[in-house]
């Protein structure tokens, strides 16, 4: 596990990073094509850029669906990977706003990618 991070995912796999998974979350669903890349460039360059607690938004005015994204905790797995703790918010005109606590890790090519809890 990371030392005074408690995440328990990590000690289940003996601190290296987590198993990954795909990179658009059912918080997505009902978003166009173009909205979901468009969340999912802001998720990146937020985790990318955006330091602890400030968020980085989106938003279509065509029908007004918006998003944003929130880093809320870094960390190092002992196997050097960089991870991310974030709040992803998401609203969807007629559908309300719906939220998300995910953790995404850099892999080897830069790329900020959601991981299994």
């Amino acid at each position: 596990a990371v030392a005074g991070h408690g995440c328990s995912f990590l000690a289940a796999h003996d601190g290296a990073a987590p198993a990954q998974t795909a990179s658009r979350p059912a918080l997505y669903d009902g978003l166009s094509a173009a909205e979901a890349r468009t969340a999912r460039q802001n998720r990146q360059a937020a985790l990318e850029k955006m330091v602890r607690n400030r968020s980085r938004y989106w938003s279509n005015r065509g029908d007004g669906s918006k998003g944003e994204t929130t880093p809320i905790r870094t960390y190092k797995t002992v196997d050097g990977v960089y991870c991310r703790e974030f709040v992803e918010a998401v609203e969807i005109r007629g559908a309300g706003r719906r939220v998300a606590v995910d953790t995404a890790c850099r892999d080897r090519d830069g790329q900020w990618k959601l991981v299994m809890k």
